[in-house]
């Protein structure tokens, strides 16, 4: 239990919009890099080594990942549910769908599923509201910054093996964020970082659980 804490808490960058949240990350938001020093990628982050290590079978489809265009709210709600279903279903592998390599993102929420992996635990995730979403009407280059109003309900940790509980991430009570989305050679946005919005409308936290 003290690894997924430990390793769990300081993953995420909602993380997994809890990371996620990650859309998705889930734990208590702790202080962390401002997101203007996480927006641009550095060199990519390699998905955790776990030595002798099956990842489990899913026990559901992943859902649909309908992430081009410029409709925000759908996307990000694409986003945060398929973040979701990763922590229910943990697979670092399958990161990449939703975070750009390199981003804070991606590093957040591939340390939670590694970790959720070592406890062998998973996440029994509740849906991520995502509202009041703002964004540019037309996508101009690779990279945007939206606005949203993000919450979620209280999720706990469970044991695979017993299927009981061994902790509880606290709920996101509904919090104004600054994400940064990536498009992809596929047309695709994926999460780079979610911050809290300050008053003034820059972001003022890269460590936000939303996926």
């Amino acid at each position: 239990m003290r690894t997924v804490a430990t390793a769990l808490a300081g993953a995420l960058a909602l993380s997994g919009l809890s990371g996620c949240a990650v859309l998705g990350l889930s734990a208590p938001a702790t202080p962390g890099a401002s997101a203007a020093a996480s927006a641009a990628p550095a060199s990519p982050s390699p998905v955790p080594v776990l030595p002798g290590i099956v990842t489990p079978k899913p026990k559901t489809a992943a859902p649909a990942l309908a992430t081009a265009g410029t409709a925000w709210q759908p996307i990000l709600t694409a986003l945060s549910g398929y973040g979701q279903w990763l922590l229910a279903n943990p697979d670092p592998a399958l990161v990449a769908n939703v975070a750009t390599p390199g981003c804070a993102a991606a590093g957040a929420l591939s340390r939670q599923l590694g970790a959720l992996l070592v406890e062998n635990a998973y996440v029994q995730t509740s849906p991520v509201s995502i509202v009041a979403v703002v964004g540019p009407a037309a996508a101009i280059g690779t990279r945007v910054r939206v606005t949203a109003v993000a919450a979620r309900a209280a999720e706990p940790v469970l044991s695979r093996r017993k299927n009981t509980p061994i902790m509880t991430f606290g709920p996101l009570p509904a919090t104004a964020l600054s994400i940064t989305l990536d498009r992809g050679a596929d047309s695709k946005w994926r999460l780079c970082t979610v911050s809290r919005q300050s008053a003034d409308g820059a972001p003022a936290d890269a460590t936000v659980p939303l996926v």
